[in-house]
């Protein structure tokens, strides 16, 4: 059984002594996604009745899901991301013309509705 725990803190000690399946990251590989991708992704999504909010910067894609708080977006290819404080994987849709429709995160489908 594999235990999460969201503290760094208690994820680096169990690394550091090797606490049998404790916590074992997912080890990814990130990729830089030029910047006019990113402005497509930028917008606003609902999911399961709440709002996501993508905005892109000089620093890349951020999202936020609750209040004034943002958190970086890492992309593994040009559609598939991941976000470090979420468990899961997602990943942004297109339609046949390459407009983004929303994203997928786990079993859930988010629409872009800006």
């Amino acid at each position: 059984m594999q235990i999460y725990h969201r503290d760094p803190a208690f994820n680096s000690v169990a690394t550091v002594y090797n606490w049998k399946d404790y916590y074992l990251p997912e080890i990814k590989k990130v990729v830089d996604i030029d910047s006019s991708v990113l402005n497509k992704y930028a917008g606003k999504y609902i999911l399961g009745g709440q709002k996501a909010i993508f905005k892109s910067s000089d620093n890349g894609l951020s999202v936020n899901v609750l209040g004034d708080l943002y958190w970086k977006v890492y992309f593994t290819s040009d559609s598939d991301f991941f976000v470090r404080e979420f468990r899961g994987s997602l990943k942004f849709h297109s339609d046949k013309d390459k407009k983004v429709t929303g994203f997928k995160f786990n079993e859930m489908t988010a629409k872009k509705i800006e």
